[in-house]
């Protein structure tokens, strides 16, 4: 499975731009190696948070390769950052409703939390409600919108 997944040379560009969209938006660097990003070893010396982004990062870069099973499709990085973005909207939003409204504030932002507004402001939306500001959107047309990133862009449909 490593061959497949890690060591095929059709793969290598693909797990060089996911170290960089972790690089990118979590400010850790991860050695490339196998057993950071698919054995999910992540260093216990990162913040909470940056671990909890990295392992998503993980999550959507494989589950875009097994998407691709048995084709010779490489997965897109904007498949991936689709996929994560869709992963924080759907947490930040049950989590937050399923907290009881009696429940005193925290004194402190829960872990979750700082992840998914770091990933936000990484892709240039708004922390808080994960949906993209209307002032770094380009209307494409009457379904589709171009939300910046820093180096990436994604066309998707609303």
């Amino acid at each position: 499975m490593a061959h497949i997944w890690w060591t095929c040379p059709r793969l290598q560009q693909y797990w060089k731009d996911i170290t960089k969209l972790i690089t990118d938006s979590t400010g850790c660097t991860l050695p490339h190696n196998l057993e950071h990003y698919m054995l999910f070893d992540i260093p216990e010396s990162l913040p909470k948070p940056d671990r909890y982004l990295i392992f998503h990062i993980n999550i959507a870069a494989l589950g875009a390769l097994a998407q691709n099973w048995l084709s010779q499709t490489i997965p897109s990085i904007s498949m991936c950052i689709q996929q994560i973005s869709q992963s924080g909207h759907f947490e930040t939003t049950m989590r937050r409703q399923n907290t009881p409204p009696n429940k005193p504030h925290k004194k402190y932002r829960r872990y979750w939390e700082i992840a998914w507004d770091k990933w936000e402001t990484y892709k240039g939306g708004t922390t808080g409600n994960h949906l993209p500001r209307a002032d770094l959107m380009t209307e494409l047309g009457p379904h589709k919108v171009r939300t910046p990133m820093k180096e990436y862009f994604i066309i998707q449909e609303c």
